[in-house]
Formats: C-alpha cells, structure tokens, sequence
C-alpha cells in the first residue's frame, strides 16, 4: 500500500505495465486541470465550503427549533433565525448549482485536451508496434482511463472532488464532536479506516485479477461481432456453414467474462457487507453515547440533536472520504494505463533516408515515318 502511494515504478522489464504510484497520478491530474482550466481547482474548493456549511446548518436549525420548545425561548426570535438559516442554504444551493454546471463542462474540457494526446500517439507509432499484442493491449487499457465521464481521466477528477468536499465536512464536525468528546471522534475515524483498508485491497485485487485479464477479451469480441455483421463475409458463412463454429467460439470467448463478472460480484458483495457492518456498529455507538450523555444530564435535548446528526453527518462523509480515495485509487490504476501508453517508446522514426541516384537515360527517335494527320 505504502509504495503504491509513493513510489514511482518504471517496469524495465515490460515497460508497457508501469505503476507511477498514486501521488504522482494525483498531481498529474491536479497538474492537467490547472494547464488546460485553472478555474476548476477553485471550484473543487468553493464547492466543498458550500457543502460543509449546507450540512451543519441543517444540525444548526434542529437545535434551534428544539431549544425554543423546550427552553421557552420567544418564538419569534426562534423564527427569525430560522428564515436567516433558510435564506444562506437558499443562496449556498443556487452557488452550488452553477458550479456544479461549470466544472461539468470543464471536467470534459480537460479529459479531452488529454484524449488528443492519445491520438497523436497513435498516429505517430512506428507501425510495426501495431502487430504486437501487448502494445495493442496497452492501447485498449488506455482507452478505458478515457472513453466516458466516469472512469479514469475524468474519474480522478471527479473522485479529487469528492476527496476536497469530504475532507472540508470530516474536519469541520472533528471540532464539533472534539468539543464533547475527543474519543469518539477518533473511533469514528478507526471504524471508517478499517472498511477503506478492506475495500482498498479489494479494488486492487479486482483490477489486477478480474478486469486486466479481460483485455484480450475486447479485441476478439470485436474482431468475432465485425465477422458477423459485415457482408462480405456473409457469403462464406452460408457456404461453408460457419453458424454453429461462429457461435461455439462466441460462447468459448463470453465463457471467461462470465467467470470474471461472477468473481467480480462476489468481491462487491463482500465490500458491501463489511462497510454495512461497520456503520451499523458506529450508530449504535453514537445513539448510545448520546442517550447515556442526556440520561446523565450533561447535555441538553437540543445538543442531543446537535451532536447526533453532526455524528452521522461526520461519519457518513468520512466513509466517504476514504470511499472517495478507493476510487481515487481505483481510477489511478486506469491512468497508469494511460500514462504508460503515452510514455512508451514507440514512435515513428522520423529520420529520413536518401533515395539511391538512378541512371539517367536520354530517348532519341530516329527515321520515324510515322505522323500524325495535318502535322509536321
């Protein structure tokens, strides 16, 4: 895990399997989006401080009303600051809106100044790298840190926001609950650590087990569905009775999918199981801290609510958090696969070689009797 996150690793011995480590590929992506669409360093910040105060106000506002119905506050004070609380969440989610739709745009922006530099690589390999299989593999793997909004290029950028968004709540409800009880903030924090760890060697796992090998999958696929669709070779298909081998193959080639797809689905359920454990284990713990608090009467029904949703609302997003850097991880795995790509050495020698000088022959027509009609 360590030397995945800092370590650098060039493969001398198959270059076309490298592992930058996952800060380099973090700053490579922070690095992309500063070159290409500065503003949207800024709004990853902006929106993670409209989120940590939407959340909180929330808290804010159910110990107001609760306050003012047990403490016999005046209720117009009560209402006053309500509409105010009303009013900043109003004006945060209208910020919020436009820079959700700003970054949306430049996110793509982004993703395809980078796609361009695959094509140019493509377009300027030394063609004899395009019958090697594993360069051909690299170049499909590279497709996948690219092809849609979701997954690796874009991926990271996305799961950078969420890293941001997450990080700024976690602190802000770490000083919340620190000003009641530093102890369980810090077992939130454990609890939330425990199922990255798990999740994280998970992800590892699956890419290097379930999906990489899949790879040579694609390319058959491909090359079986161009057989049976295109008309040129419907002819021979009908003549030689290829039905029953075309479709024996098709199912011989999904058969490793299928197998993969399985695998894949027991490792989620897996996942899914243990971060549902743990947060089932840090509710009860947070209820039964609170209820013991205000049986003691060390807190009032209104920092009851307070605390419990400022509790949740922290442990949920720390979960989170650490969910955002599996994906982070996750996706810096596909961008190793593009990097890898655009770092191999297999461009097109571009030096030019001279044509060998040819013989210079002279044509000389002698005693022609032949002539054309009406010439000389």
């Amino acid at each position: 895990m360590i030397a995945f996150l800092f370590k650098r690793k060039n493969n001398k011995i198959d270059e076309l399997h490298r592992e930058y480590g996952f800060f380099n590929n973090f700053f490579f992506s922070i690095k992309a989006m500063y070159k290409y669409k500065k503003q949207l360093i800024c709004f990853q910040i902006l929106l993670g401080i409209c989120i940590t105060v939407q959340k909180y106000l929330y808290s804010i506002e159910f110990k107001i009303i609760i306050d003012s119905l047990t403490l016999n506050n005046f209720f117009s004070n009560t209402l006053l600051k309500i509409l105010l609380l009303l009013l900043i969440t109003i004006s945060i989610s209208l910020f919020q809106s436009y820079i959700n739709e700003e970054k949306k745009w430049g996110y793509v922006y982004v993703r395809y100044k980078l796609l361009k530099q695959r094509n140019e690589k493509a377009m300027t390999m030394d063609y004899e790298n395009l019958e090697n299989p594993s360069v051909l593999d690299c170049y499909s793997r590279s497709f996948f840190a690219c092809c849609n909004n979701l997954n690796g290029i874009e991926g990271m950028f996305h799961c950078i926001e969420d890293c941001i968004t997450s990080l700024f709540v976690v602190l802000a409800g770490f000083f919340i609950i620190n000003s009641l009880n530093i102890g369980i903030s810090f077992l939130l924090l454990l609890l939330a650590f425990i199922s990255f760890l798990i999740v994280a060697k998970l992800n590892k796992y699956t890419k290097k087990s379930v999906w990489d090998p899949l790879i040579p999958w694609k390319r058959k696929m491909e090359y079986i569905q161009q057989i049976i669709t295109d008309f040129n070779t419907a002819k021979e298909i009908r003549l030689y009775n290829l039905k029953d081998w075309l479709f024996s193959k098709i199912k011989s080639i999904n058969s490793r999918k299928i197998q993969a797809q399985r695998l894949n689905s027991k490792l989620l359920i897996i996942s899914h199981l243990v971060s549902s454990f743990l947060w089932i284990f840090a509710n009860i713990l947070i209820y039964y801290w609170l209820v013991k608090l205000v049986k003691a009467k060390q807190i009032t029904i209104g920092n009851f609510s307070l605390y419990l949703t400022s509790s949740s609302v922290f442990y949920t997003y720390t979960v989170n958090l650490f969910s955002a850097l599996n994906r982070l991880m996750q996706e810096s795995y596909k961008q190793n696969d593009f990097r890898t790509y655009l770092d191999f050495d297999g461009q097109k020698n571009n030096s030019v070689l001279e044509v060998p000088k040819g013989i210079n022959y002279e044509f000389e027509f002698r005693n022609v009797s032949f002539k054309y009609p009406n010439t000389n």
